[in-house]
């Protein structure tokens, strides 16, 4: 033991450092085991730092250095059991209420009152557009395109928006505080955290009448890569954290509660370490594209049809929006503020690169009729008075996404692909335009649907 202390330090503290990381780094990094909450290495076998036990010297000196030395990858959560099922039901159906309850919520307030509970977001496109053009008076019906519909933005900036808005209209003197049901609305969750058993109870305690989730449902159900890496996150010291350099979220299925929305949990993180990298990687077929089922509400109406279906016949239109939505969320995380270059999301393909090919195809078809869409709007050769009636019309696909799929195809510090995509070239928006030149939104529209790539996808 004297002669091991002696002989290691009394070598230089660079080479000492040197013996450290080599000793330290394993090929292929540590992956998370979610059963015991504790890292292994990459090939399963149990991480050996017993170097720390010579001497205490030799344990500060190799503190945290383990984690310095190697990535973490973190994959998918298969769940046993009902919780995580309910969870992904339960939230969105929290998320539908808390939508209807602001589409209701003049009704409850005179015009002052609600120009005082609205102030605060004004300065946001989206609330106050939403608050001019899509309130209804007591009584009338909210078409069902409508209710359903999103504001063009990331989807979780809609939801943040819409809770902050009701939070505020609970301060104000002329909300009634015996509206229970109303105040209980106004209770928001982190999707990307893990459900306790009350988390479960509150929500069912706001649904009428029964639920169960469907069988189904309870054996797809999965917490995303993001979820686990939050979760060990937090269950280990700041002092340990600080040393973690490469976080890799390995997306490998589809997962619950707008799992593109997940990284948003690590907000806390890369604030609190500045070195920490995390790449958020997306398996295109298995995770973005792969739903094959309706998921249904609580209360039996679609809630959200899924892209991809073997019986689809208009299947390529509606790859799409999936794909929005993770390079929105991206984006979004970015607002939030990170350090520079500390995310990245990758998109990985299939087996099969014709079928690549042919989903990336869909998709820039996509990018290149909301430019043109947009630039005829911005050249004053198209007029829709109503935001809500430009994000219907499928010429548009989500504020800022062409740009955001440009960024994809050809590569970015934020967005990458593991396959070539094409890009839009300029000469396909110049056709668009041409063609449409003079043209009402319905024709537009009506030209797309008629220039939409073929529905199925090839065979490999």
């Amino acid at each position: 033991m004297e002669y091991s202390r002696s002989h290691i330090l009394g070598i230089p503290r660079e080479l000492r450092n040197q013996i450290y990381k080599n000793y330290t780094r394993v090929e292929g990094g540590y992956i998370y085991d979610p059963d015991n909450n504790t890292m292994v290495c990459s090939d399963g076998t149990t991480i050996d730092l017993a170097l720390m036990f010579v001497c205490q010297q030799i344990a500060s000196e190799l503190k945290g250095l383990a984690f310095e030395h190697n990535s973490i990858t973190f994959r998918t959560v298969p769940m046993v059991g009902r919780r995580a099922a309910m969870y992904d039901d339960l939230i969105k159906e929290h998320y539908q209420s808390q939508t209807r309850s602001l589409m209701y919520i003049d009704q409850q307030f005179t015009s002052r009152a609600m120009d005082d509970i609205t102030r605060p977001h004004l300065h946001n496109h989206y609330i106050r557009t939403y608050l001019n053009e899509q309130r209804r008076p007591f009584g009338q019906t909210i078409p069902a395109d409508e209710l359903g519909q999103g504001w063009g933005c990331a989807p979780s900036l809609q939801r943040s928006l819409v809770a902050s808005t009701l939070e505020e209209a609970t301060k104000h003197p002329e909300f009634s505080s015996g509206d229970w049901f109303a105040r209980q609305l106004c209770t928001n969750f982190e999707p990307w955290a893990v459900p306790s058993s009350d988390d479960i109870a509150w929500l069912l305690s706001m649904v009428q009448g029964d639920y169960s989730p469907t069988d189904d449902s309870c054996r797809r159900a999965r917490y995303s890569a993001a979820t686990a890496a939050i979760a060990f996150l937090w269950s280990i010291s700041a002092d340990m954290r600080v040393h973690i350099r490469k976080v890799l979220l390995d997306e490998d299925a589809s997962s619950i509660a707008f799992p593109e929305c997940h990284a948003e949990g690590l907000l806390p993180f890369f604030r609190e370490n500045p070195r920490l990298f995390v790449e958020r990687k997306v398996h295109v077929w298995h995770t973005m594209f792969n739903h094959s089922t309706v998921r249904v509400t609580l209360h039996g109406a679609a809630l959200h049809q899924y892209p991809f279906d073997e019986e689809d016949d208009d299947a390529a239109t509606r790859l799409v929006k999936p794909l929005s939505i993770w390079l929105a969320e991206a984006r979004e995380l970015m607002a939030r503020h990170i350090p520079a270059g500390s995310f990245r999301l990758t998109l990985e393909g299939g087996l099969c690169p014709d079928e690549d090919h042919w989903a990336f195809e869909a998709v820039m078809h996509d990018a290149a009729w909301q430019i043109a869409f947009e630039t005829a709007l911005a050249q004053g050769g198209l007029t829709i008075p109503r935001w809500a009636d430009t994000i219907k019309n499928r010429c548009f696909v989500r504020v800022g996404f062409p740009e955001l799929y440009q960024e994809l195809a050809t590569g970015s510090h934020l967005l990458k692909c593991n396959f070539e995509i094409p890009v839009v070239e300029e000469g396909v928006v110049e056709a668009i335009l041409a063609e449409n030149e003079g043209r009402l939104p319905a024709e537009w529209q009506q030209n797309w649907f008629r220039h939409r790539p073929a529905s199925a996808p090839p065979y490999c």
